[in-house]
């Protein structure tokens, strides 16, 4: 009877260890995943049900994805690409995103008819080049020793005796400013329209009394006086003027005309004059090493951003341009410096005139006929023009 008991007893406990090893007492439950529910990592047991994907569209660089596990299907839709414009960058229509540099614009040149514009794009840039005949007579009403033309003024002056005068339009005709006095003798009192590289003086006059005290008066394009100096020389009378811009296009030069000796050179930013001994400058279009057997006339151009020379050949039958090495670059029967905007008249017959710009592209065609032209003053957007009914004046910008 006591083993029969012993042996039950071993049985039962034999029964609850094999249940205690088959059931958890807790389970570790793992979370659900998209396509599992979760799960008892001891005993396998799951409850509630599996997430799900959550797709996110594909893209053109990601196929569609899941955002919970990153489980992928398909493929990428790849870029739709547009291809560069001039102002934009190779870009994908569906995502925006950019690849390398727009491409740079091929501009035409302006010309007298239509503006520049773009032969890749069809954009378009500033306005066609303006050409307008104008007189200058009119404009100023006659009668003047010298005229001067300026961007956006003409200048003019005259001495009749011991009265001296200028005045300043614009080119509406109306009269910025006047100018007049009386001078106590008529050979002491000089002037010149200097035209400096910058449009900064339009007018100076130099005046001299009788014991050789002399003033030197500045004045703008518009008539408004800019500087009156205070000057002495070793001579009586002497007749001064501004030379046309130096070799440095900062200085212009005071210079005695009776003997061309430079006294003085005008520093344009400070408007200082400065003794010509201290300064290592010549002239434009004088003191230059030039092949006088080819060039009778040589200048150094100062206009419109085109450097080098302009000239005249052994005949002066010939006119054209130079580049800063004086190498011929053009000649034409005929030629005019380039004006303040870039632009030249040129003739190849020595009738009809036809503008070009500083990159010698032929902007209009037969504008004006004539029997010669030349550019008003050294800083003139103005040429003029002789034909058979006398001179006229062309304004090119």
């Amino acid at each position: 009877m006591k083993n029969l008991r012993k042996i039950t007893y071993l049985l039962i406990l034999t029964m609850c260890l094999v249940l205690f090893s088959v059931c958890c007492i807790k389970h570790d439950w793992q979370e659900a995943t998209c396509e599992e529910p979760e799960t008892c990592s001891k005993c396998g047991k799951t409850r509630g049900e599996e997430l799900g994907h959550d797709w996110e569209k594909a893209t053109c660089e990601k196929p569609k994805t899941c955002k919970i596990c990153g489980e992928t299907k398909g493929k990428e839709l790849g870029h739709d690409w547009i291809e560069a414009t001039c102002e934009s960058p190779k870009t994908c229509k569906r995502c925006d995103k950019t690849e390398g540099e727009p491409l740079e614009h091929e501009w035409t040149f302006a010309t007298v008819n239509e503006p520049k514009h773009c032969i890749n794009c069809g954009k378009t840039e500033g306005d066609p080049v303006s050409v307008e005949m104008i007189s200058m007579d009119d404009i100023t009403g006659g009668g003047w020793d010298y005229v001067c033309a300026y961007e956006d003024s003409i200048v003019c002056a005259k001495q009749k005796g011991n009265e001296v005068k200028a005045g300043f339009y614009d080119y509406n005709g109306a009269v910025l400013n006047e100018i007049s006095y009386s001078i106590a003798n008529a050979n002491s009192w000089s002037y010149t329209m200097p035209s400096d590289i910058n449009n900064k003086i339009g007018l100076q006059t130099t005046l001299f009394d009788r014991n050789d005290n002399g003033t030197i008066r500045l004045y703008d394009p518009r008539g408004n006086e800019l500087k009156d100096i205070d000057i002495k020389y070793p001579f009586s009378y002497s007749y001064m003027y501004l030379s046309r811009v130096a070799d440095d296009q900062r200085y212009l030069a005071e210079v005695n005309a009776e003997n061309n000796q430079i006294a003085y050179w005008l520093d344009t930013e400070t408007l200082e004059l400065i003794d010509a001994k201290k300064q290592n400058h010549v002239l434009w279009g004088i003191d230059y090493d030039y092949d006088a057997s080819r060039y009778s006339y040589i200048t150094r151009m100062i206009n419109g951003g085109m450097s080098g020379f302009f000239v005249g050949d052994a005949d002066e039958t010939h006119w054209g341009y130079l580049d800063d090495d004086q190498n011929e670059i053009a000649m034409y029967k005929d030629a005019t410096e380039f004006n303040i905007y870039g632009y030249a008249l040129v003739s190849n017959d020595g009738n009809s005139y036809d503008i070009i710009d500083k990159d010698f592209n032929v902007v209009g065609e037969n504008v004006i006929q004539g029997e010669g032209a030349y550019l008003r003053s050294g800083n003139s957007p103005v040429f003029a023009v002789k034909t058979a009914s006398g001179y006229k004046d062309l304004l090119v910008k």
